[in-house]
């Protein structure tokens, strides 16, 4: 009966070892202001329907750190120094559909930014199959809706499996 439960531990130890550590926490550097900084903001898409849920686009990550608020404060903007970075931007049709389901994906888009400008994170709602095989159109607006970056279509899905998001920050 020991062997069993030796190979259980070893088993968990090797899975919670292999895993990456999630990266550092985003933070702005504390001499930036409203007037020297660039603020990068995501948004929503309404609900379609009852049955087809909103669309939220997120900052999750700057220049490889996580934003803390993710996902559940897409709509607060993060301030970021003039110049050249490498955001990765999280889209989620999240919350009650008819499907129960939801659909997500992430894309790493680089952009450059100024001082005192505003920038939003747009994406078009999940289009596709049932499902699986979805793709959304992901663009960054400056503040006159100018585009800042290619318009860059990628594939969502479901979200990954309930034990892999355990493993995930």
């Amino acid at each position: 009966m020991k062997y069993p439960t030796r190979f259980i531990v070893v088993a968990l130890l090797t899975v919670l070892a292999s895993c990456e550590p999630p990266p550092p926490n985003y933070a702005a550097p504390p001499s930036l202001t409203p007037d020297s900084a660039a603020s990068i903001v995501g948004s929503m898409n309404a609900a379609v329907s009852w049955t087809v849920p909103s669309t939220e686009i997120a900052v999750e990550e700057v220049d490889n750190e996580r934003n803390q608020s993710g996902l559940d404060g897409w709509e607060k903007p993060i301030l970021v120094a003039p110049g050249n970075h490498v955001l990765t931007v999280f889209v989620c049709q999240c919350g009650l559909s008819i499907s129960g389901t939801n659909i997500s994906g992430m894309i790493t888009l680089p952009v450059t930014v100024k001082p005192g400008g505003t920038y939003t994170i747009h994406s078009t709602d999940p289009t596709g199959p049932y499902y699986y095989g979805k793709t959304v159109i992901v663009w960054v607006e400056d503040g006159t809706g100018a585009l800042i970056t290619p318009k860059t279509k990628f594939d969502v899905g479901p979200p990954p499996a309930p034990i892999v998001q355990l493993f995930q920050h």
